[in-house]
């Protein structure tokens, strides 16, 4: 026979046992990953690092990349790039925000609802968001990468928010899909992945996608579209047949094509060679790709066995022939067409 605590306990228990208040309070707390803030914070002390080099290191955490895009929300239009927030918000806010912030380690924090290390979450999120990029890519639309980037890195995020929420409400369960979710807290983490970032201020279109990446058929928005056929590849990567039968169903509803579906499951462009800048010298190309792959000059010159002035040399050629004033603009306009 059920007694009357039995059924208070159950009622405490059933769906919607998670207010909105504790969710919310879970998400405006969210820690970050002390490592990546760590090597963020080392960037934007320094006068000489751009916004697209922060950027580049604040996107291996959906965290910080929230913080950053929330940040720029509240001072101008809100925007789905990150790089373009970054530089909005100027290194002092940044360096603000994560000193502000508690941290987890990727080493021992977990998600205790979800059975999974805060370190397994990470990858996943930074899998879904490179994929989705690449999707973006296929996609043919302009400007649509770096907003799937984004929305693929945030579209997990609710789920260390929701495991936060549920330890403090005495929840010892473990959900395994989304059907699990609802029965235990009224929502699933896509649902109120969305929320979250409405709440925040964030586009309607990034809170779409990250709201849609489950859906049972392509979205119509494309930034939707190309979340939710990212995060089709990164589970038929992990051997999901599912996810894969799903994947082949939305690539023909994305017109894309089985050849395309094979390139992105294989990694997508890394397979395919970069094109070669316009009237550059073997030598121009390679001192080029060194630089853009992080190295300086000195570096280069080592490597290369050959002086400082060489490398200099090289330099002043690469920025003549392909119209720039310098090597930021040289590794912009490289990185924009492919030639590294």
């Amino acid at each position: 026979m059920t007694t009357s605590s039995q059924k208070q306990a159950t009622r405490r228990r059933s769906p919607g046992a998670l207010s909105l208040t504790a969710v919310a309070g879970h998400a405006d707390g969210l820690a970050v990953p002390s490592a990546i803030a760590r090597a963020v914070l080392e960037l934007v002390e320094r006068d000489d690092v751009s916004a697209r080099h922060i950027a580049d290191r604040a996107r291996r955490s959906p965290e910080i990349a929230s913080l950053i895009l929330r940040a720029a929300s509240a001072e101008s239009e809100p925007t789905l790039s990150l790089e373009d927030a970054a530089a909005t918000v100027g290194n002092q806010t940044i360096a603000m925000l994560l000193t502000s912030r508690p941290t987890y380690r990727l080493s021992v924090d977990r998600a205790p609802l979800y059975e999974s290390s805060r370190l397994a979450l990470l990858h996943t999120a930074i899998a879904v968001a490179e994929a989705s990029a690449l999707v973006a890519r296929r996609l043919n639309a302009p400007g649509l990468e770096a907003g799937a980037y984004s929305a693929g890195l945030l579209a997990d995020m609710a789920k260390p928010v929701l495991a936060g929420a549920a330890a403090d409400s005495g929840l010892n369960n473990v959900v395994h899909d989304r059907e699990s979710e609802r029965e235990l807290m009224g929502a699933d983490h896509a649902r109120v992945g969305g929320w979250v970032l409405r709440r925040w201020n964030l586009p309607d279109d990034l809170a779409a996608a990250v709201e849609a990446h489950h859906a049972p058929a392509p979205p119509d928005a494309p930034l939707a579209r190309a979340v939710w056929l990212g995060n089709l590849i990164v589970g038929a990567r992990a051997g999901n047949d599912v996810a894969l039968d799903a994947a082949r169903i939305g690539v023909e509803a994305c017109e894309l094509g089985a050849s395309v579906l094979e390139d992105l499951l294989a990694g997508g462009f890394d397979l395919k060679a970069p094109t070669r800048p316009p009237g550059l010298t073997d030598r121009e190309v390679q001192v080029l790709r060194m630089m853009a792959a992080g190295q300086a000059a000195k570096q280069v010159a080592h490597e290369l066995g050959c002086s400082l002035s060489t490398v200099h040399n090289h330099l002043h050629h690469v920025y003549r022939k392909l119209g720039v004033s310098g090597q930021a603009q040289a590794l912009l306009l490289s990185r924009e067409n492919g030639w590294v």
